[in-house]
């Protein structure tokens, strides 16, 4: 499996930090640098179709930069022999217990495509529920906090169809709690499911 680090090239401390912490877990990763969309040339940001109807708002240079690196490493993966990479930001912290999922694909139920791993304070409704072998719950979420891009497992196939959606740029990019969301931190009942 592909561990890559999404790092601007200007963010030395991040990527000295984030070292630290892969290391600790004994995690090696290849960085990927980070599109500036600061530094955007316009004819670069032609794939821009927002606002629209699904996204009625301007993105930001930040944004388009964030989403265009995540396309590069779904890009890496598709080019590798590899079925799964990890993507992490170079903001992210890990609970302990991350080395368990990072380290390996075994884990992963069968059918299940993409990951986000996370930790929501708001409360996180599901639908489905899979108890893994640790204690720790694969929930499929249906809607909640739990979104964004700062540490996700993908499969090759979803990297595949990330890609071929991504022509065109509609929003910012959001990986789907719809999927599976691995969180760590708390477990609580809510309306009958529990919810990790």
């Amino acid at each position: 499996m592909q561990v890559y680090l999404v790092n601007m090239d200007r963010s030395t401390e991040r990527l000295e930090i984030m070292s630290q912490r892969l290391a600790t877990l004994g995690i090696a990763f290849e960085r990927v640098a980070a599109v500036d969309g600061y530094k955007l040339a316009d004819t670069a940001k032609k794939c821009v179709i927002a606002p629209n109807w699904r996204y009625p708002y301007h993105l930001t240079p930040g944004e388009i930069g964030c989403f265009l690196s995540h396309k590069k490493c779904w890009q890496k993966l598709v080019d590798s022999k590899d079925d799964w990479a990890l993507v992490l930001e170079d903001d992210s912290y890990f609970h302990p217990k991350a080395k368990d999922y990072f380290q390996s694909t075994t884990w992963i139920p069968s059918g299940v495509k993409l990951i986000q791993f996370s930790f929501a304070i708001d409360d996180t409704y599901s639908d489905k529920i899979i108890t893994l072998h640790n204690g720790c719950h694969l929930v499929r979420v249906k809607h909640s906090s739990p979104c964004g891009t700062y540490a996700y497992m993908i499969s090759r196939e979803a990297a595949l169809q990330a890609l071929t959606l991504s022509d065109k740029i509609e929003g910012i990019l959001i990986i789907s709690c719809s999927e599976c969301s691995l969180n760590f931190q708390k477990s609580f009942q809510t309306g009958g499911l529990k919810n990790v």
